[in-house]
């Protein structure tokens, strides 16, 4: 709020941050070239911004909140495409934290759009299409799942099993599991990104329920699995 008043900042409408990540040193030619594509994309108004080693934080308004989110995301594909090609960077990624109607909020914000960017960072090919914390649904809740499980020395007795008998037998069928669930339990998907018939890939889904005693109907027990599969690979 100091900076508010300092600067008379304009923050009526509603307010977010936005952060671009570029993955490595901004150039004087790449802060130019920001400020001409700040002129160019009219969606949002930067209201201020700021360099902070490799990144640009932005904060901007938008006047009107229905289909902010959009906006949001469309900004930040815009931007990170156009400046991509502009310098070639293939690194850079961009997210944005909640929209709020007052400035005092904005620290979440904040906070929110730099774990958009962690876990893009982290999980690029799951994170590819998104933009905004409030597209990170479930996986906004990832860093506390981890420390909930890691205090009570949790394991989860399906991966286990998989992990146990792949081991012994010299099978695939975690990794199939993972795959299947990456891929929306689209078995035809599945399939094609483990290069074997649809009919291979139903016989293992049938041995995985067998071996691990999971019931691939039921999206309760999906999800807790996925969800741990994610924490294996973001953590370990």
């Amino acid at each position: 709020m100091h900076m508010v008043r300092r600067y008379a900042l304009d923050l009526s409408g509603f307010l977010a941050i936005i952060i671009i990540d570029f993955g490595q040193e901004i150039t004087d030619a790449l802060k130019q070239h920001v400020n001409h594509l700040f002129k160019r994309l009219q969606e949002v108004d930067v209201a201020a911004y700021l360099y902070d080693q490799q990144q640009l934080i932005l904060l901007v308004r938008i006047k009107d909140k229905v289909d902010s989110t959009v906006v949001l995301q469309d900004f930040i594909q815009m931007f990170v495409h156009e400046i991509g090609k502009k310098d070639h960077l293939d690194n850079i990624v961009g997210g944005s934290g909640f929209i709020y109607d007052s400035p005092e909020h904005l620290h979440y914000s904040y906070q929110q759009a730099k774990k958009v960017i962690s876990l893009k960072r982290k999980l690029p090919h799951l994170m590819q299409d998104i933009y905004t914390y409030q597209d990170l649904g479930i996986y906004q809740f990832l860093d506390d799942l981890y420390e909930i499980k890691l205090k009570e020395n949790y394991k989860n007795m399906v991966i286990e099993k998989l992990r146990e008998h792949d081991y012994k037998n010299h099978t695939e069928y975690l990794k199939t599991l993972r795959v299947y669930l990456d891929c929306d339990c689209n078995v035809y998907e599945a399939a094609k990104k483990m290069h074997v018939h649809p009919n291979t890939l139903n016989y293992r889904l049938k041995r995985i329920g067998e071996i691990s005693k999971i019931n691939l109907k039921d999206p309760k027990q999906k999800t807790a699995v996925y969800l741990d599969l994610l924490l294996e690979k973001w953590y370990t």
